[in-house]
């Protein structure tokens, strides 16, 4: 009965990203390809905004209010916008066939949709992500590898040269209770233990019994993606058969995942930094929100989470820089994201 309520409750969550949740999931259904439905569901759980605005579903909007759905999107390159356009145009495309478009004309097949399409790239800088955000994104992954190394980000999970990351280990992971903790090592002779979140709990365990990784997300599957078999190894980060041969995975396998996180999402100033300032956001609000004030005890919270610098005092004092957590947090996006200005103690 509770497994029954808790798959209730999550269907519910689910239909709340969704504008006329109930279509969107009969299409996504008919693309039959559980990839193809995360990768298009992430896209329409961000149009839902706008059709919430315009009090319409896509597929019954004007060409001027599709317009205003694929500028809402963001993308910051001309093949991101360009591809938000084919799915919002295979999506109108099918609800007209399915009967629900009330016109007989789809806009989108009015228009050179290679050219049309460059006009909404955002030339801008977007840096910096909620959890839901984050989630979404990783929601739209196919492979857990690149799942993890997302939410671990996000986490705080790095080191010098990403070797808390590329240590990680599955036996390293301890539950306790209704808390989750993980002992993460930069070395044989450094390791901290830090709480994690359920999901990054799932992912790393998905992660490390994944034996396949499937090229480009999937998302040319059915002609063009790659199939790569793991290496065996403890860690949860594996090397490629098909890879270069080395004894272990360096830096470079991290900013390869960002690299590849950029082109997929569009998003050309997505890096693992920001990632992680995002994550150092998303605790902040945790530990401010009722107050809208962050204490000098939950600054030393964050810091050491996240593992922020320390510095030394004239006296030889070894102490945590507060200064460095806080010109993080003070940026003009945390008001945007979550509505008002940290004060502190």
């Amino acid at each position: 009965m509770m497994m029954l309520e808790e798959m209730k409750v999550m269907e519910e969550k689910i239909e709340e990203k969704f504008y006329n949740y109930e279509i969107k999931k009969e299409y996504l259904e008919s693309l039959n390809n559980e990839i193809l439905e995360n990768v298009v569901g992430y896209l329409l759980r961000n149009t839902a905004k706008t059709e919430k605005t315009e009090g319409k579903d896509l597929y019954d909007m004007t060409l001027e209010e599709i317009e205003s759905v694929l500028y809402s999107l963001k993308p910051s390159s001309e093949k991101a916008a360009y591809s938000n356009t084919l799915k919002i145009s295979d999506y109108i495309d099918w609800a007209f066939d399915q009967g629900y478009r009330k016109s007989n004309i789809t806009p989108l097949s009015l228009v050179d949709k290679t050219e049309w399409s460059k006009k909404f790239v955002a030339h801008y800088t977007r840096m910096f992500f909620t959890r839901e955000e984050i989630l979404d994104m990783c929601d739209a992954l196919h492979n857990y590898v690149d799942k993890a190394v997302l939410l671990a980000t996000f986490e705080g999970i790095g080191g010098k040269g990403y070797k808390e990351l590329l240590n990680l280990r599955v036996k390293d992971i301890e539950e306790d209770v209704d808390q989750i903790f993980l002992t993460v090592y930069e070395s044989e002779n450094e390791s901290r233990k830090i709480e994690i979140s359920s999901k990054l709990a799932n992912f790393l365990r998905a992660a490390d019994t994944e034996d396949t990784y499937v090229s480009g997300n999937g998302e040319a599957i059915v002609s063009k993606a790659s199939y790569s078999k793991y290496e065996d190894s403890e860690y949860v980060f594996k090397k490629s058969r098909r890879g270069k041969q080395s004894t272990e995975l360096n830096n470079f396998y991290v900013l390869r995942k960002f690299t590849f996180f950029k082109d997929f999402f569009g998003m050309t100033y997505l890096r693992a930094k920001d990632i992680r300032a995002s994550g150092m956001m998303y605790l902040a609000n945790e530990l401010a929100e009722e107050t809208e004030t962050l204490t000098r005890e939950d600054l030393h919270k964050i810091g050491k989470h996240y593992k922020t610098p320390m510095t030394n005092s004239p006296t030889g004092k070894h102490y945590r820089n507060l200064y460095v957590i806080r010109e993080v947090l003070d940026v003009p996006e945390f008001e945007e994201m979550y509505g008002y200005k940290l004060k502190y103690q």
